[in-house]
């Protein structure tokens, strides 16, 4: 009977006489000159010196690669669990049944690490710890405090909270994924250093000299305002559904716009007021005062009007009040012409749905019907079907569609 000892004689054998097809030499021999290759990169990267970048990217860089490094373990542990590779990490171990498989994630394990200690670096350069970070077994209490600014959770077991464990990888300014007491992503935790940059910010749009405004705002004093913009913009993008929207949902939609509004003119007052102050102060060189006044002054007139009483009128604000207003008591009407066309199909397709499920099937077919008139007119008669159901159930309040009940009333 064949020992355990025969098995890995022969197993070493087998892997010995392994050849790698780029270099033509045995396995171990590749190994170790691919080990000697990633040392090297790793020592040139722990002699890199720290970056000095704005603090919250610096901090999800640092969160981004202690995930992936959580990801990769988790990775290892279950390629090892199915005896894919083995436990051992030692060279002189025998190799797995995949043994390319086991180097690459053993060597990005350790190129993770070294460049999670990077970042490291660069976070406490940018100022976004107080604390360098000590990776020691017996750290001291600053090394805890600056791992938890950095790393939420619990140091040597954060991977039962992160994403690896089907957690969530802790966003700017929360203490912990998946905790109620988490602070609101936008609480000013960073200060974003130094002069005014050359770039300017964009949602979405990025380049030489535009940046992405989620890479550097969350958890600076700028946060909220770029948090509102991203609600208009969900808003916005939801534009194939607001067909479907009733007329108590487009009014309340107004209303939000006419309250977005009505903060505006203190926004932009609170700023002016202070580029101002500080202007006048001494306290800031390099604007160009003549632009910005400019430009304060049509800001001005557009959302605080002066008017001869002494008050102020927001244009913006008061033009969204007027339209508002004027759907004050508008009420839904169906058009017995156009109920009068369902297909049986479609009838069928729909009965029992409610509203906000019929609203998602419309705005579907608004958005096929987009796509489609880009090559060929769209054809929408499915989507005015579509509109009618809903607009008969707006009318009459139905929680769910009925075709019986929709037909006897046309």
């Amino acid at each position: 009977m064949t020992t355990d000892k025969a098995a890995k004689r022969a197993a070493r054998e087998l892997a010995g006489g392994t050849r790698d097809r780029r270099t033509s030499s045995s396995y171990t021999a590749a190994r170790r000159a691919d080990t000697r290759s990633a040392r090297r990169h790793i020592e040139a990267l722990d002699e890199e010196p720290p970056a000095t970048v704005d603090a919250p990217a610096a901090v999800m860089m640092a969160r981004h690669l202690r995930a992936a490094q959580l990801h990769l373990s988790a990775v290892r542990s279950l390629a090892i669990g199915q005896n894919l590779i083995l436990s051992s990490t030692a060279s002189d171990a025998p190799p797995g049944p995949f043994p390319a498989m086991q180097a690459a994630v053993d060597d990005s394990i350790v190129t993770t690490l070294h460049l999670q200690m990077w970042a490291d670096r660069t976070a406490h350069a940018s100022g976004a710890i107080d604390e360098p970070i000590d990776r020691g077994l017996n750290s001291d209490p600053a090394t805890s405090v600056a791992w938890q600014q950095l790393y939420p959770g619990p140091r040597n077991d954060v991977s039962i909270t992160w994403c690896a464990a089907g957690g969530k990888m802790p966003q700017l300014g929360e203490t912990l994924s998946g905790t109620v007491d988490d602070p609101p992503w936008d609480r000013t935790r960073y200060s974003l250093p130094g002069a005014v940059p050359t770039w300017t910010l964009s949602a979405y749009a990025e380049g030489r000299n535009v940046h992405r405004a989620r890479d550097v705002v969350p958890a600076t004093p700028a946060a909220p305002v770029w948090a509102a913009h991203e609600g208009l913009y969900r808003y916005a993008s939801d534009w194939m559904n607001r067909r479907g929207d009733s007329p108590a949902d487009l009014a309340a939609a107004l209303d939000g716009l006419k309250e977005v509004a009505g903060m505006l003119p203190d926004v932009a007052e609170q700023i002016v007021d202070e580029v101002t102050a500080r202007l006048e102060r001494g306290r800031l060189t390099g604007v160009d005062r003549e632009r910005f006044t400019a430009a304060a002054a049509t800001l001005t007139g557009l959302l605080a009007k002066p008017t001869g009483d002494g008050g102020r009128v927001n244009q913006l604000g008061r033009a969204l009040w007027q339209m508002r207003r004027a759907l004050t008591g508008a009420a839904v009407t169906t058009r017995s012409d156009a109920d009068a066309q369902f297909s049986p199909s479609l009838r069928r397709e729909c009965e029992g749905k409610t509203a906000v499920e019929l609203r998602k099937l419309l705005g579907e077919e608004m958005f096929l019907q987009r796509q489609r008139s880009r090559v060929r007119p769209g054809v929408y008669d499915r989507a005015e079907q579509l509109e009618a159901m809903l607009t008969w159930m707006h009318a009459t309040g139905a929680n769910t569609y009925s075709a019986t009940r929709h037909a006897a009333t046309v």
